[in-house]
């Protein structure tokens, strides 16, 4: 099996897994910040990447002082995204987050087309247009008022997008 789908697979497992312990922690009774929640989580996930890393024999840490200085940039505007993602639980349904999050494709997209001048194919503005359609749709059948926590969910999906374009 190649190594990029086990890590994709491990990958898609392990962000699972983490979705599934912000539920929890942020439904318990201690009011756990958004920011702390966030924290704990992402450091689990590294750990279990620089781990997972090592036992397949893929880590490597040849990076160049401007690959170190991007690293950073886009570890702090990921983290700004799932904490402002993460705050949107306290106040949305999951399912509600998540479909305002995926903002952040489209983002991503509309900055590649911008700045790097990428083509779309078919089947990138029928992505786009059933996402910007879900969201639309979540607004006008559940008679959604955007409230903060909605726009945290935006926000936080805003942000992704940044950071997939920077990667």
């Amino acid at each position: 099996m190649s190594t990029w789908l086990i890590f994709s697979l491990l990958s898609v497992v392990v962000l699972a897994g983490s979705e599934v312990l912000q539920k929890i922690s942020l439904m318990q009774k201690v009011d756990i910040s958004a920011i702390t929640n966030n924290f704990f989580i992402w450091t689990l996930q590294g750990i279990v990447g620089i781990i997972l890393a090592v036992v397949l024999n893929q880590f490597s840490l040849n990076l160049s002082s401007v690959s170190v200085y991007k690293l950073v940039a886009i570890s702090v505007i990921y983290f700004a995204g799932g904490t402002f993602f993460y705050s949107s639980y306290k106040g949305n349904s999951p399912s509600i987050s998540i479909i305002l999050g995926t903002i952040s494709v489209v983002v991503s997209s509309c900055l590649g087309k911008f700045f790097l001048h990428e083509t779309y194919g078919v089947l990138d503005v029928v992505g786009i247009i059933l996402i910007l359609s879900a969201i639309f749709f979540l607004n006008v059948k559940r008679k959604e008022n955007l409230d903060k926590y909605n726009y945290f969910a935006v926000l936080g999906g805003l942000c992704y997008g940044v950071a997939l374009y920077y990667r």
